[in-house]
């Protein structure tokens, strides 16, 4: 699920939502994925002039012991 904030001052933050299952595959081997989809957004950013950052929101599983 991604959900973003309408732009202010500092920019557009974008709010990844994933599954504790996906991270790996999301943020990749080393953060090499994560950055990757950084580096679109802030492209993307100075094309329409704002600033753009990501945040990886991964919610942890509830363990029963």
């Amino acid at each position: 699920e991604v959900s973003a904030n309408e732009p202010d001052e500092m920019g557009v933050l974008f709010v990844l939502k994933i599954n504790q299952l996906d991270a790996g595959r999301i943020i990749g081997r080393g953060g090499q994925n994560s950055m990757k989809i950084k580096a679109i957004l802030t492209l993307a950013g100075l094309h329409h002039g704002v600033r753009a950052s990501l945040k990886i929101d991964v919610p942890e599983i509830e363990r029963n012991q």
